[in-house]
């Protein structure tokens, strides 16, 4: 165990490292993201899968900053550790000075389970996403990586550490041009309250690339309750 625990801390470490950024001109604001999320086969034997996920995220506490997202999905188990998803999303958003928009995403992902890292388990996903937006006719294109490491500790508690990056394939005039348009780097606690319910608290910098102005890197807490049917 102890030896899980210095591998953990290891990865903590590196991804401090990332968490600082490009060298740039960078607004760090604070926020919480709240997730409620289900997700299991359906049918004893079905390669079906469904999964939804809703969220309510803030940034800047008092300033009226806030998103909030609906986003179900459904998957088909390829093999023992290849799944594909097929998923919508709808997101609400409300800036400081009261603007409101909305989006529409339509997205395709794969998801791999790496072989076991120790006692640890390594998931990797690839997800491409089109973005319609209310406040532009132009539609975004992009491509998201993530890796995620999960290290079990025994009596249903866990740890957790991931990355990921999002890639803007085209040039928008909401989102600027194309290229890598944000980064994440999160890490965490879970614990396996019941069979059925899971629930996770963690901390993620989301660090998003401005064309126009300063970056911004948001520093947020993340408390998420899952339900596993």
């Amino acid at each position: 165990l102890s030896q899980a625990r210095r591998r953990f801390a290891a990865c903590v470490a590196a991804a401090g490292l990332l968490v600082g950024g490009p060298a740039a001109a960078v607004d760090n604001e604070i926020g919480s993201w709240l997730i409620a999320s289900t997700n299991g086969a359906l049918g004893d034997d079905s390669r079906w899968r469904f999964a939804a996920d809703t969220q309510a995220r803030f940034t800047d506490p008092g300033s009226g900053t806030a998103q909030y997202l609906v986003r179900p999905s459904l998957g088909l188990t390829l093999t023992d550790s290849l799944t594909g998803w097929l998923g919508f999303a709808r997101f609400e958003s409300r800036s400081a000075s009261g603007q409101r928009a909305h989006e529409n995403r339509y997205w395709q992902q794969l998801s791999w389970r790496a072989r076991p890292l120790g006692s640890g388990t390594i998931r990797y996903r690839l997800r491409l996403e089109q973005r319609l937006v209310s406040i532009s006719d132009d539609d975004g294109l992009w491509l998201r990586l993530l890796a995620h490491y999960e290290q079990p500790l025994g009596d249903g508690k866990t740890l957790f550490i991931g990355a990921e990056t999002f890639y803007d394939l085209r040039d928008t005039d909401w989102s600027g041009d194309a290229g890598p348009r944000q980064h994440r780097v999160f890490f965490g606690a879970g614990w396996q309250l019941t069979p059925q319910w899971r629930f996770e608290a963690g901390y993620l910098n989301q660090y998003q690339v401005r064309d126009t102005r300063a970056n911004d890197s948001n520093h947020l807490l993340t408390l998420r309750l899952n339900h596993r049917f």
